[in-house]
């Protein structure tokens, strides 16, 4: 039953009885220990009650908390004495928090833990930050911010201050050295349950700190570290039982984080000139966005795959490598079809038509010009067959088969009128004029030319 009012006025005297310490590492011991009078140890500590969900007993336990020499010694040896007193409380309400993750009913007057932890991180003195660490070592004796704090607030803690260096460092541009605290700070933050998706950002910050200094091989690393801690949390999400309301959205975030820095990944590998790492990794990642709906950043992805490809196969035709040279044309091309078809699912027709030009699909990109109301982009299409149709007539006559000539001299000059014509119309707009009145100018003199050719005995 709870203490009628005749009991309130004692319940500190048998509620906040004085127990020294001795269990490093972990809470506060809580169990209820009678004492006829306080003690006098300054180490000891009072023992706080089970039941903090009464505002009054929760309000008693941090007042005699604050007046404990103790953890006065812990403020004044270790935080900068900018705020003594927001320091001290924000100690014990630590304390507090570690009392309440023993599984004891939550208080209703506790601030929340991380704006205290980051506020503390803020205050902690270089002295201080050096214990701090020292009472992460498990190898070191035992020290007051073991003695007082829970591990998982210290490694918070220790996170929040590398975190904080890291910001004070690109602030005065120096990413080499912001990359690392990063990094130390990921560490830190690993430590800490239900930071996962902090870790990975604390990863990400790494990677665009490394490529800033123009460390892409570390880049890399950061933004590849990022990615597996994004699927390992979705993957982890997907195994939750019983399963929350927002996991779904969750999943789907983490999911896109994920494939946002293998997209990175892709063009620092590119950066690198390693073309198959930047294929291997931009393939995965163009497949992902693919799945997650994200079809502008997939078609992206493909196409600088399809140009990695073409670059790849112009490599060993140099080298006369043939067959090397043919195979990489042929990814190139498959590569740039796959992003066509991509961009033509979000009816972006003209970025679809540009893609298969890269390959000279010429016809379909035509089509695809046409379907987008892109007028220029189909009659440089056009004018590219008709180019092409007009080679093989001399190829054809060349090797003594007229009719062959003169059925791609036919087409050749259906393909100049097309061009032609899509031209003149893409040039009535002042911006293209410029750009499509010079293409349009040479379908005509090719189509008259050709014409012309034709007719002569």
């Amino acid at each position: 039953m709870p203490p009628g009012p005749g009991r309130r006025r004692g319940l500190l005297e048998e509620l906040l009885m004085l127990k020294k310490v001795a269990n490093t590492g972990t809470a506060p011991v809580d169990q209820l220990m009678p004492i006829n009078a306080p003690a006098v140890d300054p180490d000891a500590m009072p023992v706080i009650p089970p039941d903090l969900q009464d505002v009054q007993a929760l309000n008693e336990t941090r007042e005699a908390l604050l007046r404990v020499p103790a953890l006065r010694h812990l403020r004044d040896a270790n935080f900068d004495g900018t705020d003594p007193e927001g320091d001290l409380i924000g100690l014990v309400e630590l304390m507090l928090h570690a009392h309440l993750d023993n599984g004891h009913p939550l208080g209703t007057a506790l601030e929340p833990r991380e704006t205290v932890l980051m506020r503390l991180a803020r205050h902690l003195s270089p002295t201080g930050a050096e214990a701090l660490r020292r009472s992460l070592d498990p190898t070191a004796p035992p020290d007051a911010f073991a003695t007082h704090l829970k591990e998982e607030d210290r490694w918070y803690l220790d996170g929040e201050v590398w975190y904080q260096d890291a910001k004070a460092c690109l602030a005065r541009g120096e990413h080499a050295q912001a990359a690392i605290c990063f990094e130390a700070a990921a560490k830190r933050f690993a430590h800490v349950p239900g930071k996962e998706t902090w870790v990975a950002h604390l990863h990400r910050y790494a990677g665009d700190a490394h490529a800033q200094a123009d460390n892409r091989v570390a880049a890399v690393a950061g933004f590849i570290a990022a990615s597996k801690l994004e699927l390992a949390y979705a993957l982890a999400l997907t195994a939750r039982v019983p399963p929350q309301p927002s996991d779904a959205a969750a999943f789907q975030d983490a999911v896109t984080r994920a494939t946002c820095d293998l997209a990175v990944a892709t063009a620092l590998y590119r950066e690198l000139e390693l073309p198959e790492f930047a294929i291997a990794v931009g393939t995965v990642a163009a497949s992902a966005f693919v799945d997650l709906g994200l079809c502008p950043q997939a078609a992206t992805l493909l196409d600088e795959i399809a140009d990695i490809w073409t670059g790849i196969a112009n490599v060993h035709y140099q080298a006369d490598q043939l067959a090397l040279a043919e195979d990489a044309a042929l990814r190139a091309e498959r590569a740039s079809q796959y992003a066509a078809r991509v961009h033509w699912m979000t009816h972006n027709y003209p970025a679809a038509g540009h893609s298969l030009m890269k390959v000279c699909d010429y016809e379909t990109a035509a089509e695809l010009f046409t379907m987008g109301g892109d007028h220029g982009g189909a009659g440089l299409c056009y004018l590219a067959i008709g180019q092409r149709c007009e080679a093989a007539v001399a190829e054809h006559r060349g090797a003594g088969r007229p009719e062959q000539a003169d059925a791609e001299a036919r087409s050749a000059l259906a393909f100049y009128a097309l061009a032609r014509s899509e031209l003149a119309t893409a040039s009535e707009d002042p911006f293209n004029a410029p750009r499509y009145a010079e293409a349009a100018a040479t379908a005509q003199a090719h189509h008259e030319a050709l014409r012309l050719s034709l007719q002569a005995p």
